[in-house]
């Protein structure tokens, strides 16, 4: 369904019908502008049809039940997209303080010059226009849905694409976090610019500092011409360093330094340092806080990154309203590349959106569309049973591949075994429980403070608290 332009919500029926009348001359003849006379029916006509922009007035003295339009913001801003502008007309000093601590585009004064606002609707229509545009060119599924987490998420990668400041990107393994920080790049001011991705977990740490600082000629054994190195290549542009918790602290120390500003790297075999202007965007699928305490983390570098921009994507499970939107996205996918699909029945799709976990998040959630298109896709409708049997077999290979952090050794002792084994068993229950206390303690039959207790010696408090 087509999102709607402009809500305008005023009790004044005369100035809110001229509003509308104006705007549509100044902005665009085009639009779609729909005028709001009560709160309440604001409140479910935004929820339900989430407009790109709402004008809302302060004062509401027709209205006897709701009487301040600031409720509509406060009720209903954090499960829509939409821009809000506060209209004022006799609004107090303390509503103007409200409606700065909700975070609004901005606040317009109805006896002033409508050019302000004019300008204002104008800019925040193409922005709207460029996120969605942004979304159909290049296909970023995660966070395309109806689910209100989602659209927290969107909220805050659009807050952080506004600066230069590190930003941490949090969750689980397969949520998309690779997704958010490419977002992130594609709508700053750098979009134009080199975007360069470095995986801490899939290079050997004597070859980190090569790989981010480059080297000369002649550095080291082997080093027969220059290297630039990510930090230089993605110069003026932005670099995505994914599992950070994997760098070891030698090698967190040089990020650390390169981190300061100016920023400034030293390539290996170097004499002087190079100035570089890269904005830095991190990813991780564990707690760093619990790291930092068990000196398995610098606490500077830290302290360096966890700032208010830090964006938590909360894992697939926690945000169902997203899998309808998901699953159509990929059979769409598919259909593209000529591949084969499958259709389910409904008590098949009902049980895939409501009631399994997708431990493995969004990224299980394409493979299993994939891959039932390929086995089944001759048969054309794909039953309960059978979704079930083949959920059964992809848990099995998945089983090894936990978000959670574990011990990494290649060797491991017999009690090394069974605390992973009951860290897992614990982690299990929670998320088939959807981080129920009680359900989960009655998965693992034993009692809520005997699941309190494991919680605590696995250190998975944090975690449990992320999800909730």
């Amino acid at each position: 369904m087509k999102r709607p332009d402009i809500f305008i919500v005023d009790d004044d029926v005369k100035f809110g019908k001229y509003m509308k009348k104006f705007l549509q001359q100044k902005v665009g003849e085009n639009l779609e502008i729909i005028y709001i006379s009560k709160i309440r029916e604001a409140i479910d006509r935004i929820k339900k049809e989430n407009p790109k922009i709402a004008l809302i007035d302060i004062v509401f003295e027709n209205d006897p039940v709701n009487r301040n339009g600031l409720e509509i913001i406060e009720k209903i801003a954090s499960v829509v997209d939409t821009d809000f502008i506060v209209v004022t007309g006799g609004g107090t000093l303390a509503d103007f303080f409200r409606a700065g601590q909700l975070a609004v585009k901005g606040i317009w004064e109805k006896e002033w010059d409508f050019t302000p606002l004019v300008e204002l609707t104008s800019k925040l229509l193409k922005q709207s226009s460029r996120r969605q545009g942004l979304i159909e060119s290049k296909n970023f599924p995660t966070f395309i849905g109806e689910d209100p987490r989602s659209k927290i998420v969107w909220k805050n990668i659009e807050t952080a694409a506004q600066s230069d400041l590190p930003v941490l990107i949090t969750g689980e393994t397969g949520v998309g976090k690779d997704v958010g920080a490419r977002l992130i790049h594609l709508l700053s001011r750098r979009k134009n610019e080199p975007f360069r991705i470095f995986d801490a977990g899939a290079i050997e740490p004597s070859l980190v500092a090569r790989e981010l600082f480059g080297n000369e000629k002649g550095a080291f054994t082997g080093a027969d011409k220059a290297y630039k190195g990510l930090f230089r290549e993605a110069d003026c542009g932005s670099l995505f360093i994914d599992e950070i918790s994997n760098m070891n602290l030698e090698n967190q120390k040089y990020l650390l330094r390169a981190l300061n500003n100016p920023q400034k790297i030293r390539p290996i075999g170097s004499s002087t340092e190079v100035e570089v202007n890269v904005r830095i965007i991190l990813a991780t699928n564990k707690n760093l806080a619990t790291l930092v305490n068990s000196s398995n983390f610098r606490q500077d570098l830290y302290s360096r990154i966890d700032n208010p921009l830090r964006i938590h994507i909360p894992p697939l499970c926690k945000r169902r309203k997203d899998i309808p939107a998901l699953m159509d996205y990929f059979v769409r996918s598919l259909k593209l590349n000529h591949r084969p699909t499958v259709n389910f029945t409904e008590q098949a799709k009902s049980f895939l959106i409501q009631d399994y976990s997708w431990p493995m998040n969004v990224r299980q959630l394409e493979q299993f569309i994939g891959g039932m298109g390929v086995k089944y896709g001759d048969q054309g409708i794909v039953d309960l049973k059978t979704v079930k049997e083949n959920l059964k077999v992809q848990s099995v290979v998945e089983a090894s591949k936990s978000d959670i952090p574990d011990d990494s050794e290649k060797s491991k002792s017999l009690k090394q075994i069974k605390n992973q084994a009951e860290k897992k068993a614990v982690i299990d229950s929670l998320k088939l429980s959807d981080f129920n206390i009680s359900q989960a303690a009655r998965k693992l039959d034993i009692s809520r403070e005997h699941l309190y207790r494991l919680i605590e010696k696995h250190q998975l408090r944090d975690w449990l608290e992320n999800n909730k």
